[in-house]
């Protein structure tokens, strides 16, 4: 049986990074916090399978700009008021909490959450690994709609957002975010057991944990490209990382070069790593995970790790195959993705020229 606890938070923390494709952040400090308060057992997490068809899940992440937990961080009357009013609106108390991603670091609330709730977590998420927008979720690839969603903010409102699509969800998120200083906490949708089992991708914590637990015992990213049947791409050194003005779609574009080896890379993001190039050929895309690691600890890297002349190693890897089919693709890629991706393929473009 599986236990999240102070034991394997930093296992845990690692394998979250490693899946959010430079998405997130380190979120040392909300670490800090499950570290020290989830004490004894810790949470128990249980597999998706075992649910029955009545049980109430409820995925559940922290929305907003994460910079802001360095300020303005949540607490437990935070969660308590939020769990409350869905206890008071369904008349029953959750009976399972689940990540609404376990990649990038929003892996940590719904753990802390469960355990003070003394709920389990599921081993399940809704992205197999980092995604920007509440559309994006696996549960929308499976039609199942949000009804109900409930959103606390950090000033103690506690908000019951009625709702049948999640593009309108996700607008009303963001400004209950924004409106409260860049963060709140959401439960997008309640789910039964059996929409959980249809609407979930299972196994996702046990596998973030794994990929961690590789990382801290062997130190070795081609052990973790076994485990997850990526790709180690290479080694190179950060030679710029050049933020792009508005209205380019990409926010960021970094250049890394291996000059022994005649290799150059490019990685362009928006939220996340979008795009990965080697020598000017495309060699990943989102939803394909790209990552960027310390060579030497092999501990996963966000943006805001990203330091000029630094070397780094690159590893991709296949997200969950419900991405890949015509509507996954259709709903991770973004407009303003396949917008910044017909600029880089436009016979007139300079920007991959200039690298």
């Amino acid at each position: 049986m599986v236990q999240l606890s102070s034991s394997n938070a930093k296992q845990l923390g690692t394998g979250s990074l490693f899946l959010g494709s430079g998405g997130g952040d380190s979120f040392s400090f909300t670490q800090s916090i499950f570290e020290t308060q989830v004490v004894g057992q810790g949470t128990q997490v249980i597999d998706i399978d075992t649910l029955d068809s009545n049980t109430l899940v409820a995925p559940m992440v922290c929305l907003g700009n994460d910079i802001v937990l360095a300020e303005k961080n949540y607490n437990l009357s935070h969660f308590e008021k939020l769990f409350k009013k869905i206890e008071t609106t369904y008349d029953r108390k959750v009976d399972v909490i689940a990540a609404l991603s376990v990649g990038g670091g929003t892996v940590f609330a719904p753990a802390f959450v469960a355990f003070h709730l003394n709920v389990p977590i599921l081993d399940a998420d809704c992205f197999g690994r980092t995604l920007p927008e509440l559309q994006m979720m696996s549960t929308n690839l499976a039609d199942i709609k949000p009804k109900k969603a409930f959103i606390a903010n950090l000033t103690g409102g506690v908000f019951e957002v009625e709702c049948d699509n999640f593009y309108t969800l996700e607008r009303y998120a963001r400004q209950i975010a924004v409106s409260s200083g860049g963060l709140c906490m959401a439960v997008p949708q309640i789910l039964t057991g059996e929409e959980a089992k249809r609407g979930l991708i299972p196994g996702t914590l046990t596998q973030a944990l794994t990929i961690g637990q590789i990382i801290q015992e062997t130190r070795d990213l081609n052990a973790v490209m076994e485990y997850t049947k990526g790709t180690f791409v290479g080694i190179g050194g950060i030679m710029s990382a050049t933020g792009l003005g508005l209205p380019h779609p990409f926010k960021r574009r970094i250049i890394i070069k291996n000059a022994q080896e005649g290799r150059t890379w490019e990685v362009w993001m928006d939220n996340e790593f979008n795009l990965l190039f080697e020598n000017g050929e495309l060699i990943a895309e989102v939803p394909d995970i790209i990552t960027l690691c310390n060579p030497y600890t092999c501990e996963p890297l966000t943006i805001r790790q990203l330091t000029i002349n630094n070397n780094v190693a690159i590893c991709t890897m296949k997200a969950p195959d419900i991405w890949y089919t015509e509507k996954g693709l259709a709903l991770c890629r973004t407009k303003e993705h396949e917008k910044g991706r017909d600029l880089l393929f436009s016979p007139s473009s300079s920007l991959q020229k200039t690298a």
